[in-house]
């Protein structure tokens, strides 16, 4: 693995030191602790980086289902280890036995016979703008 120049902000990993031991004499890896305020966002991206990469390896007609029971046995060992503080309840007490994935949520279409309260009012049809001015005389059809 060639690592180029950049700025990374990744997690050091033990194959990762291995490979910043293996720069050369021309080139330094800058490594820092990891601070509190970064440490649930670039722990969770490593973690959401390697479940993508297991669940992409898994063979086509199986990565649903199987990367579904990753996710439930993942979500049971931060719930063990940590219990649920901090996590919403339905974050944890969800099925994930089929892995089905929530759409989107859209407006409900009304029909016609079945008028609602928030339905868009008629306009006012008692007036009739352009055409009162027309029997009004102040101006003339268009021809």
């Amino acid at each position: 693995m060639t690592l180029p120049r950049g700025l990374y902000e990744t997690l050091l990993t033990e194959a990762l030191a291995a490979h910043l031991g293996a720069l050369g004499p021309r080139r330094q890896a800058s490594v820092e602790p990891l601070r509190d305020p970064d440490a649930a966002d670039r722990l969770a991206l490593h973690v959401a980086q390697l479940v993508e990469r297991v669940v992409e390896g898994l063979p086509e007609g199986e990565r649903a289902r199987r990367g579904a029971r990753l996710a439930r046995a993942l979500i049971g060992q931060l719930v063990d280890a940590m219990g649920t503080e901090g996590v919403a309840d339905e974050a944890v007490n969800i099925d994930l036995a089929e892995g089905h994935l929530l759409g989107a949520i859209e407006a409900h279409h009304h029909h016609a016979g079945d008028p609602e309260e928030d339905d868009v009012e008629a306009g006012d049809e008692d007036g009739g703008g352009v055409i009162l001015l027309q029997v009004l005389g102040f101006i003339g059809p268009a021809e």
